[in-house]
């Protein structure tokens, strides 16, 4: 009879920790949005995938994003590949590689004599290290934005590259540049 309870007491505490271990189960629609956000973006790590979801609403651990996305790419070869140096390359080494073509811009709020909010556009080109122009407005749109670029670069082609810190003020995109690459960059 000892023996009966003494068996029937490891089994059933076995069961009940071996189910309190169990990783809770990650629904297919978001394992199909990690495959799908690794397959489009492959210079995108584990954490900026996570960081992506958690905007969406979605909270993932860091290792089952790890190990679906390794699901979905494939094994990288040991040579230097195209996709392994831009993987490497830091944003240092990319501004000194494309300093010719890329400008970087931002708003600059000033206040007026009249205690109004007036915002000052700059756009900075990073070889010469010069103002390339000045714009100031009340209410920046993304129609007044692209008219400062057009004003910026009045005989040709400007850079290929735009700087741009995530802004404060009411702008989202800039579509009406084409061929225009942009990076939006926390300020520090």
């Amino acid at each position: 009879m000892l023996r009966w309870h003494r068996h029937a007491f490891r089994l059933v505490w076995r069961a009940k920790s071996t189910t309190a271990l169990k990783r809770p189960q990650i629904a297919p629609e978001t394992v199909a949005l990690i495959k799908r956000m690794a397959a489009e973006n492959p210079l995108w790590g584990a954490e900026r995938v996570r960081g992506e979801l958690i905007k969406r609403g979605i909270r993932v651990g860091k290792r089952p994003v790890q190990r679906h996305m390794r699901s979905t790419r494939p094994p990288q070869p040991r040579n230097q590949t195209w996709a392994t140096f831009l993987r490497n390359q830091t944003w240092a080494t990319f501004l000194h590689n494309h300093a010719p073509d890329v400008w970087a811009c931002d708003f600059l709020p000033v206040i007026d004599l009249g205690f109004r909010t007036l915002f000052a556009s700059f756009i900075v080109d990073l070889v010469s290290r010069q103002v390339v122009h000045i714009g100031v407005t009340r209410h920046p749109t993304d129609a007044w934005i692209a008219q400062q670029l057009r004003e910026a670069t009045p005989f040709g082609p400007g850079p290929r590259f735009l700087i741009r810190d995530n802004p404060a003020t009411p702008v989202v995109s800039l579509p009406v540049l084409g061929g225009l690459h942009h990076d939006y960059r926390r300020a520090a």
